[in-house]
This record gives structure tokens, C-alpha cells and sequence, in this order.
């Protein structure tokens, strides 16, 4: 028998008699542009966005020392995978902007190359978040040692899970997986059109009531769980990170799967009533989905650190001079500025005070969130500042003896987001000639009027949070998101069950 070596040798599906027919133009893995994988990717970039804006986020919390942090770990990432891959990695490169556009065709070289990348940068990225964590503890309460060295590990992790969560996306979309069913659904019988209409009633009502026992059971029971192990109020857990995922989570999803995921989220939902038949794409799809969700969670708590470090600003800001004044127990509450959406209204905080004696020293202290404002005393303007920066100055010669009036005028600042509160909080300390001491705070008993309205409006007051309660909370908050994540997981996991359980 002749054998001639130079014929190319038989594929192992023609020898198993499984030999796959020619792509068609409609073929799902077609390397042709998909208007669901970019929605998938904006809504994703928007979810990260709107999160960060609605937290008072700002780009002047990037340091030098941020930029240089993620510009190494982003060079080293590359140097291993150029080493381990090679050219492969090369061509998987020019193949990202693509794949942002197009479904790719399945690799399953560039399956190995994003594995690696997401290995990689959740190591980085845990890592860095386990130090971020380890600077607060031993840098407290040096605020500049804080804001040098753990902002820029924060930022690390953040980039670095961001990397993860792509590698997730880019690992699946390669991913060579396209069978859509575990069985043969030839033969099926037609559904009544009643039978339609009650299915989809169901899925409708379905998809409101675990909505809402995601929405509101899970993260109330979370939050009120976790406050009876730390002895805190169940509030002090409740913030809109904890949302995050569920917006993350479908988002890539989408992008990933496209129209399979479209048809994916009603029979997950129809799988909490009722069984479903074994479909191993929904299975990898569910499979998939609990690491986003997990991987979304963990990134989610990158985000609360880089919002809350660049606020601190040493709880010496509104100590007293022990040599002069000494209230230091008695802190300023926080005021809420009224905000107009469509336009700019000045709010008028005022409170009448008395002084027996003359005064000797005098200590004003005005510090504001998200807010500018102006201090007069008696008709004289004492200063005025813009967002963020504490006023510290000595106010003697504004003070006078008997009755004394102090008016903040305050505005809130149109460019920062709606759920970000304008506040502003003031203390004042003195000490007349006779030695006694006063102080005077901002709290709920001062009265505020609105623009030109004479009519006094409710004054909304919140205590002062120090620097520990704020790094306080932000560690409970992160406990709440890992519990967040592990939830969806776990919910994911259930899904990836129901539609590979055998009949």
C-alpha cells in the first residue's frame, strides 16, 4: 500500500466522525463586528464611572507616585508573558482592539495567553490590596505616609483587577466552547400560545421578586448581620458600592456572550421555579458569570479607598492648642448645603452667641465638602474659600462683648455629582479676659434660609467623622462587598447546577 507523506494528515474530528462543516456568514463565531459586545463594554466603562462620580471622585487624588507605581506594574506584566508566549503574545496584542469590536474566532493559544494575564494581575492586585490594607493600620494616624504610600497600592490594585476582569472577558471570547444544548431538542413539541403568555407573565413577576430580594433582602439582611457582629448600626454597612456588581456582572456578560446571553437571562430566571433542560452553554455561561461577579466584588473595594484617603486630613485639623484654647472633646457637627439641581442658590447658616466677657483670643476653624463658602461675623466679612480646604485663623477683632451674630454662607458646587453631599461644618473657641472658655459649633440649632427667602428652612446636621471612623467604615464597607460577591457566586453557582442536572 502506497503511503504518501506529504499528504496532510487526517484531523482527529474526521477520525471520530465528528467533521465540522464549512463557517457560514451566520455563524456565531464569524469574525464579524457585534453591536451587543460593544453595549456590553460601555455599559461596563459606565457602571465603573458612575460608581466613582456618585462618591465624590476626583482625578486630583492621582498622585506622582500612583502614576509610577501602575507605569512598573505594567511594564513587568508584559516582560512575562513576552518571555513565557513569545510571538503568540505579540499577535495577541494586535488582536485586543479587535476583539473590543468583533467576536474573535476561537484561539485556543490566546485562551492560554489571557489565563496567564488574569493569573497575573489578580496576584498583583490582591496583593496590593492586602498592603493598601496593612499601610492603614501601621500608618495611622500619619496622614501623608497614608496618602503616599497607600493611594498608590490602591491604584495598583485597582488597575490590576481591572486587567483580571478583562482577562476574563478576552478568556471566554476566545474560548473555542459553542454548543449550545447537552441534548437533541429535535422533535420538540409547539407550545400552546396561552401557555407563552402565562410563561412570560411568570418571568416578568419572577424577574421583580428577585430583584427586589437582591436589591433589598440580601444587602439589608448582609448589613444588619454584620452590624450585630460589630455591635454598630446596620446603616453604618449600607452604601451604594454594594450595587456595583449588579451592574458589573451582566455587563460583561453581555459582552462576552452576546446573543447567548440574551437568551441566557430569562431561563435563569425561570431556573429558580422550575427545572430546566441540560444546556451546557448556559452552564458556562453561569460558570463564568460567578467569577466576574466575584472578580467585580474584590474590585469594587479598590474603589472605597480611593475616595476616602485623599479626605483625610489629620484629626489634628480641628484640635485645640493646649498652650490656648482647650475644647478639644467638642467636635462640629456637618451641615447639609440645599442644592438646586437647575440653579445655584446661596444658603445662609446663622446663629446668635453670646460673649460676657472681652475677648482675648479667638480661634476660627470652617472646613467644607463639596461646597464653597463665605464667614462674617457682625456684619464683616471674615474669609471666604472654595471646596475642600480648612480656614484656620484668629478672629479677636470681630468678636465683640455681648451679643454677637456669625453667618456662613454657603454653595453647593455644581460640578460634583447629586449624591455627593455638600456639607460644611465651623468651630469657634475663645477665651475672654477673665480666663472662661466658649466654643460654638454648627449643629442642628443654627437657622438657614435659602437665597432671598426669609422663611427658615430645616437644617439636616451630621456628627464629624474623625479619620479612624473613616477608615472605620471603610473596612466595613469592603467586608460587605466580599459578601456581596460571595453572594453572586454562590447564586451563579446554583445557575451552572440547575442546567447541567441530568433528567
Amino acid at each position: 500500500m502506497e503511503n504518501n507523506l506529504e499528504d496532510e494528515p487526517e484531523s482527529i474530528a474526521s477520525l471520530l466522525g465528528m467533521e465540522a462543516s464549512p463557517s457560514s456568514e451566520d455563524s456565531p463565531i464569524e469574525d464579524r463586528f457585534s453591536a451587543l459586545r460593544i453595549a456590553g463594554l460601555c455599559l461596563a466603562i459606565f457602571v465603573q464611572l458612575f460608581f466613582l462620580w456618585i462618591h465624590g471622585f476626583s482625578l486630583n487624588s492621582i498622585t506622582f507616585d500612583s502614576i509610577i507605581t501602575v507605569f512598573f506594574a505594567n511594564i513587568a506584566i508584559p516582560l512575562v508573558l513576552i518571555i513565557r508566549f513569545k510571538k503568540t503574545f505579540l499577535s495577541f496584542v494586535s488582536r485586543l482592539p479587535v476583539a473590543c469590536f468583533k467576536k474573535p474566532f476561537p484561539t485556543l493559544e490566546y485562551v492560554s495567553v489571557s489565563q496567564w494575564l488574569g493569573s497575573l494581575s489578580l496576584g498583583i492586585g490582591t496583593f496590593a490590596l492586602v498592603v493598601g490594607i496593612g499601610f492603614i493600620f501601621f500608618f495611622y494616624p500619619d496622614v501623608e505616609k497614608l496618602n503616599s504610600f497607600g493611594l498608590p497600592a490602591f491604584w495598583l490594585a485597582c488597575i490590576m483587577l481591572l486587567f483580571y476582569n478583562y482577562a476574563l472577558f478576552l478568556r471566554y471570547s476566545f474560548s473555542p466552547l459553542e454548543s449550545e444544548s447537552m441534548e437533541d431538542e429535535s422533535g420538540q413539541t409547539s407550545v400552546p400560545l396561552i401557555r407563552r403568555i402565562f410563561g412570560f407573565t411568570r418571568l416578568c413577576f419572577g424577574f421583580i421578586f428577585i430583584t427586589l430580594v437582591l436589591f433589598y433582602g440580601f444587602t439589608l439582611l448582609g448589613s444588619y448581620v454584620f452590624g450585630l457582629l460589630s455591635d454598630s448600626p446596620y446603616y453604618t454597612f449600607f452604601s451604594a458600592w454594594y450595587y456595583h456588581v449588579f451592574f458589573w456582572a451582566p455587563s460583561l456578560l453581555l459582552a462576552t456572550y452576546q446573543k447567548s446571553f440574551t437568551s441566557y437571562v430569562p431561563e435563569a430566571i425561570a431556573a429558580f421555579f422550575s427545572k430546566r433542560k441540560p444546556n451546557l452553554r448556559f452552564v458556562e455561561i453561569s460558570r463564568v458569570g460567578g467569577k466576574i461577579a466575584f472578580g467585580g466584588a474584590i474590585l469594587s473595594i479598590a474603589f472605597v479607598p480611593l475616595s476616602v484617603l485623599p479626605r483625610l486630613t489629620g484629626d489634628k485639623d480641628w484640635e485645640s492648642d493646649p498652650t490656648t484654647l482647650g475644647s478639644d472633646e467638642i467636635w462640629p457637627e456637618e451641615v447639609l448645603v440645599w442644592k438646586r439641581l437647575q440653579s445655584s442658590t446661596l444658603q445662609d447658616f446663622s446663629q446668635r452667641f453670646e460673649v460676657p466677657e472681652q475677648v482675648r483670643s479667638a480661634r476660627l476653624r470652617v472646613k467644607s465638602k463639596n461646597a464653597s463658602f463665605k464667614i462674617e461675623m457682625n456684619g464683616q466679612l471674615v474669609c471666604e474659600a472654595d471646596d475642600g480646604r480648612l480656614v484656620d485663623r484668629e478672629v479677636v477683632s470681630f468678636l465683640q462683648k455681648g451679643d454677637n451674630l456669625i453667618s456662613l454662607k454657603a454653595l453647593a458646587l455644581g460640578n460634583k455629582p447629586v449624591m455627593a453631599n455638600p456639607l460644611v461644618s465651623l468651630k469657634l473657641e475663645w477665651i475672654d479676659q477673665k480666663g472662661n472658655r466658649g466654643t460654638l459649633i454648627t449643629d442642628e440649632n443654627w437657622k438657614a434660609t435659602l437665597g432671598d427667602n426669609e422663611d427658615t428652612t430645616a437644617i439636616y446636621s451630621f456628627p464629624y467623622w474623625s479619620d479612624y471612623e473613616r477608615l472605620l467604615s471603610m473596612l466595613k464597607e469592603s467586608c460587605l462587598l466580599l459578601y456581596m460577591g460571595l453572594l453572586f457566586l454562590s447564586l451563579f453557582s446554583y445557575l451552572q447546577y440547575a442546567f447541567s442536572e441530568k433528567k
